[in-house]
Order: C-alpha cells, then sequence, then structure tokens
C-alpha cells in the first residue's frame, strides 16, 4: 500500500473517529459478539476465558478512542464475570483464581486500547505533518517555475570604467527579485565592490573576453561589408 493510500485509510479513520456514535456502537456491539464467540467454541477456549473478547475492544479503541475502548473492556469484563468465570450466572468472582484472572485482562485491555489510541494520534500528527510539508514543496516548486520563467529576461547593464572596472548601469527587477536584493545595493557599484575578490576576479575576466570578442566581431564584420 503506497503513502497516498495509507493516508487516506487514515483520513477515513479520523472522521469516524469524529462520530463518536460508531466508537460506542462497537463497545456495545463488540464483547456480544466476544462472548457469543466463546460459547460457540465452546471447550476449546476454556483456558482462554478472555481471548475473544480482544477482537472487539481492539476495534473499538480504534473507531472510538480510549472512552470507547474503556467502555468495550469493562462490559467484556462483565460478560466474563456473570457468564464465563466460576460462579456462573453470578458476577461474584472467586478469589484469588478469578479475580487474578479478571485483574490481568483488565491490564492486558487497557495497555492495548492505550497503544492504539496513541498509535492513531502519533499517526494523525504525521500525516499532518506529511500534508504541510508537501503543501511547502509544492510552493517551493511554484516559486522556483516562476523565478525560472523569469531567468530569460534577468540581465544587468554594465559600464566598463577606465582602470578596467565594470560597474552596474542598471539592474532588470526579475534579477534584483531573484536574489533578494534592492537596486540602491547595486546600481552605481562596481563588481569588485559587490563580490569577493577571487569571483569579482572571474566576472571581470569573463566580461573583459566579451568585449574583446565583441570588438573582434566588430572588426571583422567592418572588413566583409
Amino acid at each position: 500500500m503506497g503513502v497516498t493510500a495509507r493516508l487516506d485509510l487514515l483520513a477515513k479513520l479520523l472522521w469516524l473517529r469524529e462520530r463518536n456514535w460508531a466508537g460506542y456502537a462497537l463497545a456495545l456491539a463488540g464483547p456480544w459478539l466476544g462472548f457469543w464467540e466463546h460459547l460457540a467454541l465452546g471447550h476449546a477456549l476454556a483456558s482462554a476465558t478472555f481471548l475473544t473478547f480482544f477482537p472487539g475492544i481492539m476495534l473499538a479503541s480504534l473507531i472510538g478512542g480510549r472512552a470507547a475502548g474503556g467502555l468495550a473492556t469493562l462490559i467484556s469484563a462483565y460478560l466474563a464475570m456473570y457468564y464465563l468465570i466460576p460462579p456462573l450466572d453470578n458476577a461474584a468472582v472467586s478469589w484469588p483464581g478469578g479475580w487474578v484472572e479478571v485483574i490481568s485482562f483488565l491490564l492486558v485491555s487497557a495497555t492495548f486500547v492505550a497503544l492504539i489510541d496513541y498509535t492513531v494520534a502519533a499517526s494523525a500528527n504525521l500525516a499532518s505533518t506529511s500534508r504541510l510539508l508537501r503543501d511547502s514543496n509544492e510552493k517551493l516548486a511554484g516559486l522556483a517555475r516562476e523565478n525560472a520563467a523569469r531567468l530569460p529576461q534577468c540581465h544587468v547593464v554594465f559600464v566598463a570604467t577606465r582602470d578596467g572596472k565594470f560597474t552596474y548601469e542598471e539592474v532588470n527587477p526579475a534579477t534584483l527579485l531573484l536574489y533578494n536584493l534592492a537596486r540602491e545595493r547595486v546600481v552605481g557599484r562596481t563588481i569588485d565592490d559587490l563580490f569577493e575578490n577571487a569571483v569579482a576576479a572571474e566576472l571581470n575576466a569573463h566580461l573583459h573576453h566579451c568585449l574583446r570578442l565583441e570588438e573582434l566581431a566588430r572588426r571583422v564584420k567592418e572588413a566583409l561589408f
């Protein structure tokens, strides 16, 4: 099952959890189903009085949360004490054997209920974080596409000074936006003012090379035409 399918399943589960009646309906029906299943299996479960009650408790906890899981646990314990643990048809369980079995069941059920509720809550938080991350990624992707669309329009105007440096005469607004710069910080300043020495030297060399090529192209054009 993919991530999207798991998130969709979790969303449906959370939708059910918001309807309290669903969880409490399971809390009421689950123990009775477990009881009837125990009766149907008969002697096969003679030594596992509470085994058939656990699925209903877990399902009630999953759909209804801790309250529904706790209610299912109490109903299951009462049904077992009254109908399954000697003396039958009487909730007065013998001591210590009967009560040890009941208390053990209550502790195990409480652990199941707490773990299921914690898992659902943690999954919900994870799904919320995943949605926020997905939205952020989509926003960043949109900004990247927007900036990429502006790139062909991004340019600057340089003026070569007598000392061989280049001054920013004008800067396209898209360039300023792309690099998050204010026009006043760029226009009128040289490459050496804005960049470190190594970077400035490389940019200056590149621009000088472009000027030489432009001059060479101009001479070739004059010679041919």
